[in-house]
């Protein structure tokens, strides 16, 4: 029927323990599960909303896991398939990571691995906006990078990628709140808004880095140039990195 998932994707005897990963929200919850072979994995359910019967949304919500299925790169989280309960309720499950960057960061996390998690996610938002049509992640949060146990950061919950209503701007702006809060220790939500937020940024306080620190600056431009490119942002990345890199090589 309309609302068929391809086969391809179907994962059937998936096992869900009640173990919740992370933040239960209210229109998703991720659980501890186990596949027919003993994997573990995590399960994204999503709310009842996105059942068979609601066609429209269960349809792009399969296209979206689709189009993450067909996603190959290093920086990318891997989709291992899409399951659907008995009430119809469909469920994206992918590898079993042990940190999402919110968590990671509540540990003593040096400078220069900051620089190189930052990379890995631009990087992936780099292979996502580079596609031909381009693709936007569209929630691109601390809650859905996770951090592998070989401290390489990767883009999740690409089922809501989107390949044409979703400005990849939005993707960079987001992008430059991320920047700020692997660079300043706290999320860049906490402030009232994002306009008193980025004029933190542009007054630093004692907590914030210099007004002239690279990955300080980027995360304003983020939020501010209309033009500037995840290519840019890539390269300015990269600057930072080398130069924390040196930094601790040479400490003074």
């Amino acid at each position: 029927d309309s609302c068929s998932c391809p086969a391809e994707l179907i994962l059937e005897n998936v096992r869900v323990s009640e173990q919740i990963l992370g933040i239960c929200r209210p229109t998703s919850a991720t659980y501890l599960s186990e596949t027919i072979g003993g994997l573990l994995c995590a399960v994204k359910k999503f709310a009842d909303h996105q059942r068979r019967d609601q066609s429209e949304l269960f349809n792009t919500f399969i296209a979206g896991c689709k189009r993450w299925s067909q996603m190959r790169h290093p920086n990318i989280h891997q989709i291992m398939g899409v399951y659907i309960d008995q009430d119809g309720i469909p469920a994206v499950v992918t590898e079993l990571l042990p940190f999402n960057l919110a968590s990671f960061l509540e540990q003593n996390v040096s400078q220069s691995m900051r620089s190189c998690l930052l990379l890995d996610v631009a990087r992936g938002l780099q292979y996502l906006h580079t596609r031909n049509p381009p693709i936007a992640h569209c929630n691109v949060t601390a809650s859905n990078i996770l951090v592998t146990s070989g401290l390489q950061g990767r883009l999740s919950d690409l089922a809501v990628s989107d390949c044409g209503t979703c400005d990849i701007r939005a993707d960079v702006s987001a992008f430059g709140r991320i920047i700020h809060q692997v660079v300043c220790s706290y999320p860049f939500d906490q402030c009232k808004s994002v306009s008193a937020n980025y004029k933190e940024l542009r007054e630093p306080g004692e907590q914030q880095y210099d007004s002239d620190d690279t990955l300080h600056l980027l995360s304003l431009k983020c939020g501010t140039s209309e033009t500037l490119s995840i290519d840019v942002i890539v390269e300015e990345i990269k600057a930072a990195a080398n130069a924390d890199s040196l930094l601790s090589n040479n400490p003074k």
